[in-house]
């Protein structure tokens, strides 16, 4: 571990070390994916080329662009693309539902452009199709477009004011709809500063990718290491799914430094990892981290602390001589939860009461942020934008905003920020920020559905998971329920349990009395029912073909449920979204093929699942396997 690491100033945007970093070190590989690797100059190269190709569908300085690739080399290079047009980019998903892409879009403007796979349809927007290897060429210069500025390893990026946006990335809404949270330049290249410095990052490191192509928290698996002039390397589809596999790739990838959601970590700690493990740092988030890490693993394991709408608020790193992680903390500090650590440089936190006075040392209270990691607001929404992002009647720096953050949090004598929650509804499931609002309009569209609260309890492993409360018609069926859900919205955002109601639990005035829905009478399961059929196109006939017999018995083994049958819902007999992501790690093991989470949702008996994949698939009798041998 190095004792010390340059830090860049924060005060221009971060394209000038990128640019930098990529004259310096041209042929050191920037970027791994599944398919390929680019160096950093063909990285650039390729930025240039599709910046071209922006400027011809008339892209300009301060336009929204939509990014809907899926994590590769050339969702790298579409982001650089956006920079050297002076745009900002609008952070999708492909994964996502087209409803909720659509409600991307209307919440940061509606781009007229969208940088997507070919064919991907984008209402409202033009798609400008790029593909795997569309920009394998880069290296050629032959292909520069005759214009050195967009095509060169390192010019092309016009001034952007550390002010200007940098891009827009999406959190849930209270209202129904998404919100657009609008981020700086100055906020990326402060957060990449902050994290190159506390994190060591030196050439030599390889940073894992693994955040969702449309989540902030990439901001620190990416630019602080091509800043550096190390590497970024994309995991396989679903590899996060599964602890067993998440560190079988760490290990063949040589990947030195990992920012994992809390719910996977803790699955990760209790893993046997050689002591040669190349990982030497592991950073925690998205949740409160309820336990440390083993002492001797052969890495150290530290929490930070941060949100879409700043990016950057605490560390257990910072700073270094007394970083707080697995393998430094004492006893009397592993006695308790980990601690969030202490703000990043330049970041001020305050707790606040209620009056947004500051709260006396050790007591809970609202956490406050200012400093140059928070956003401009939310596009669009000047009245949310006013609730959060407020004068600070603190600082002495004129017009200096505070952002309010919804978090419950302490700050104690010793400065060591806790985490216990959030002050408002959302809440998070494993790892992702949920407005429950969010999922309620989402149900409460459904025929039938006259009333909906959603809720977080806690699973059968502690962890939190969503619990739908109803008032619906008797026809109403938590299947059909579900599979509307999962059209609508990300798979950790589906409920889990389903919940029917003649009539919801009230306050006297009027509010439902959501702390009284675990214990009031006159609650009964939502009859399951059938889920409602998916998209014909999507495979669904009928004969479940050859691959029922391995689908139904990795059926009962992710339900340690040896009677379950064909006709069975998954759900029904208490699936949830954590068992049916090791469903889809055990049959793609099986069976070799892609197994999507969605796909469970959408098809949650073994007979219409085996039937989809039959579909994907038709492999030979001779080449189907019979299943693992599971006891």
């Amino acid at each position: 571990m190095p004792a010390d690491t340059p830090v860049f100033p924060h005060r221009g945007p971060v394209t000038g070390p990128l640019t930098a970093a990529a004259g310096a070190t041209p042929h050191a590989v920037a970027v791994t994916d599944p398919r390929t690797s680019w160096s950093h100059r063909r990285l650039h190269r390729a930025a240039g080329l599709l910046a071209a190709r922006l400027a011809a569908t008339g892209v300009r300085r301060g336009d929204p662009v939509g990014v809907a690739l899926p994590k590769s080399c050339e969702l790298l290079a579409a982001y650089l693309a956006v920079w050297r047009r002076g745009a900002y980019t609008v952070l999708l998903d492909p994964a996502w539902p087209p409803a909720r892409t659509e409600a991307a879009l209307r919440a940061a403007g509606a781009p007229a452009v969208v940088i997507a796979p070919p064919g991907t349809p984008c209402a409202g927007a033009r798609v400008l199709g790029v593909g795997p290897g569309d920009l394998d060429h880069a290296d050629d210069p032959a292909h520069d477009g005759g214009d050195p500025e967009d095509a060169g390893a390192t010019g092309g990026a016009p001034h952007l004011h550390p002010d200007a946006l940098a891009y827009a990335v999406l959190t849930s809404g209270s209202t129904g709809e998404p919100k657009a949270v609008a981020v700086t330049h100055r906020s990326v290249a402060h957060s990449t500063a902050t994290h190159g410095a506390a994190h060591r990052v030196v050439p030599g490191d390889r940073s894992a990718w693994m955040a969702p192509p449309g989540a902030s928290s990439a901001v620190g698996e990416i630019w602080p290491y091509l800043a550096a002039g190390a590497s970024v390397v994309v995991p396989p589809e679903d590899t996060t799914a599964s602890p067993a596999a998440t560190r079988r790739w760490i290990l063949e990838q040589g990947v030195t430094t990992a920012y994992v959601s809390m719910p996977l970590a803790e699955r990760l700690h209790s893993l046997d990892w050689p002591e040669d493990t190349p990982l030497r740092l592991m950073t925690v988030g998205s949740d409160v981290v309820r336990r440390w890490a083993r002492p001797h693993l052969p890495f150290e394991v530290a929490v930070s602390f941060g949100s879409a709408e700043a990016n950057g608020i605490s560390s257990s790193l910072t700073p270094w001589p007394e970083r707080i992680t697995s393998h430094t903390a004492s006893p009397a500090l592993r006695a308790a939860r980990p601690p969030v650590g202490r703000p990043w440089p330049d970041v001020t936190v305050r707790v606040t009461t209620p009056g947004l006075r500051e709260a006396a040392p050790g007591h809970r209270g609202e956490l406050a942020v200012t400093g140059p990691e928070i956003a401009l607001g939310y596009l669009g929404d000047p009245a949310r934008t006013a609730v959060r992002f407020v004068p600070d009647p603190f600082g002495t720096t004129p017009g200096a905003r505070l952002y309010r953050t919804g978090d419950l949090c302490t700050l104690p004598e010793d400065g060591l920020l806790r985490h216990h929650g959030r002050t408002d509804r959302q809440i998070k499931i494993r790892g992702h920020r949920v407005d429950p609002a969010e999922v309620e309009a989402v149900l409460l569209d459904r025929p039938g559905v006259t009333d909906a609260v959603v809720t977080a309890e806690p699973g059968p492993d502690g962890t939190a998971r969503l619990a739908a409360h109803l008032v619906a018609a008797p026809d109403v069926t938590a299947g059909q329920l579900r599979t509307a859900a999962a059209a609508a919205l990300p798979a950790h955002a589906v409920p889990a349990v389903w919940t029917a109601w003649a009539e919801l639990p009230r306050t006297a005035n009027g509010k439902v009395a959501r702390d009284l829905l675990a214990t009031a009478p006159g609650a009964r399961p939502l009859p399951a029912g059938p889920a409602a059929a998916p998209p014909a196109a999507s495979g669904t006939g009928e004969a479940d073909g050859r691959l029922l017999e391995p689908v139904l018995a990795a059926w009962r083994e992710a339900l340690r449920n040896p009677a379950c049958s064909a006709d069975d819902d998954f759900f029904d007999l208490g699936g949830d979204s954590l068992t049916a992501a090791v469903l889809t790690e055990a049959l793609a093991e099986d069976l070799g093929l892609r197994v999507r989470l969605r796909d469970v949702f959408t098809r949650p008996t073994p007979r219409r699942l085996a039937a989809h994949l039959t579909a994907l698939a038709a492999p030979s009798p001779q080449t189907v396997p019979a299943g693992r041998n599971r006891t």
